[in-house]
């Protein structure tokens, strides 16, 4: 077997071609453009420059100053030559507000097995779903709390949020933890077991597992006849045993 050169692509040709140009314009080859060739500066002497607390423009700097190189090389190699040295030693954090969006693309990039590697494209099928506030949705949640999290966000707090589970104890759903929610969308968010909904529409005199909710203005409580009227109220919780 012999090995074939591949083709050259479209951004190898246009690279390529800026560099031929900046070469016949200034007349210097950028035979060097490693940084190891020609840097006085050894590894330790740069980890002591890191641990010293030295800014990483300063480090930058200074590894342009001891690359011997550095000065012959062409002006896109230098900027090149900068821009890689800066991406290495200068780290950025961008704090970003948690949403469905963004938690759901963070767990997709580290930990896309704890919500069955949804995607951000796929959890924005809620929109067919018509989740919106003061609408009263079904959720059965087997993705660590991250469909429910969604819907909850676009309540917003006005509506309810049924989240059945199989068994006697819900699934975990801990992507809720990391939504910052107010006590208001908190509450929006019940865990009820599927035996319950049977009986979700019923109305029972001396129920003992009634599922009841609060008027936040008149504090009495009413039978759960389905979709919420035209208040605004805001979910207590699940009483029953």
């Amino acid at each position: 077997r012999e090995l074939v050169a591949c083709e050259e692509s479209a951004a190898d040709a246009v690279m390529n071609e800026l560099e031929s140009e900046l070469v016949a314009e200034n007349g210097v080859t950028n035979s060097e453009d490693e940084p190891e060739h020609g840097q006085l500066l050894t590894q330790e002497e740069i980890e002591d420059l890191k641990a010293s607390g030295s800014k990483p423009e300063e480090l930058v700097q200074k590894l342009a100053q001891g690359n011997t190189a550095f000065d012959g090389k062409t002006k896109f190699a230098k900027q090149k030559y900068l821009q890689r040295k800066s991406k290495h030693y200068r780290f950025r954090v961008k704090a970003k507000k948690p949403t469905a969006r963004t938690v759901c693309h963070a767990y997709f990039l580290k930990s896309p097995e704890k919500t069955m590697h949804i995607r951000c494209d796929i959890l924005s099928m809620l929109n067919y779903a018509d989740v919106r506030a003061c609408t009263q949705v079904m959720v059965v949640d087997n993705c660590n709390g991250l469909i429910l999290s969604a819907a909850a966000e676009r309540l917003a707090g006005f509506g309810r949020i049924l989240n059945f589970f199989p068994g006697r104890c819900p699934a975990g759903v801990d992507v809720t933890r990391w939504f910052n929610f107010s006590e208001a969308e908190n509450r929006s968010m019940i865990h009820v077991p599927f035996r319950f909904l049977d009986r979700i529409e019923q109305v029972e005199a001396n129920d003992d597992e009634p599922l009841t909710y609060y008027n936040t203005e008149s504090g009495e409580k009413e039978a759960d006849d389905g979709l919420p009227s035209d208040e605004e109220l805001s979910v207590q919780g699940l009483q029953g045993r």
